[in-house]
């Protein structure tokens, strides 16, 4: 997805609320114009009102990891846990 402000999101499908932010263009004047990838999703290229082109590579394999980590995989009692404990142990594991 790319947006006015010149970032793109990769978004893993299983995990949709997570994603990859690239900012390269320019965020005055690079509102995203297209993102395309390639017939292997390897590399994503980029163009934005800013006149230039970006090409990235893309590790999905590490996207996917990152996208359905559980901070709280393992981690017994974590339904009683209050909200603020909730919220400081996924800064800690995810920081």
């Amino acid at each position: 997805m790319g947006y006015e402000n010149g970032e793109v999101h990769i978004r893993w499908v299983d995990a949709p609320q997570k994603y990859l932010a690239i900012k390269m263009h320019d965020a005055q004047n690079g509102a995203i114009t297209s993102v395309r990838f390639d017939k292997n999703e390897k590399y994503a290229i980029t163009t934005a009102e800013d006149g230039l082109m970006f090409v990235y590579q893309i590790d999905s394999d590490n996207i996917r990891k990152e996208a359905l980590f559980d901070p709280f995989a393992g981690l017994e009692g974590v339904d009683f846990m209050p909200e603020a404990t909730k919220d400081d142990i996924k800064t800690e594991k995810t920081a």
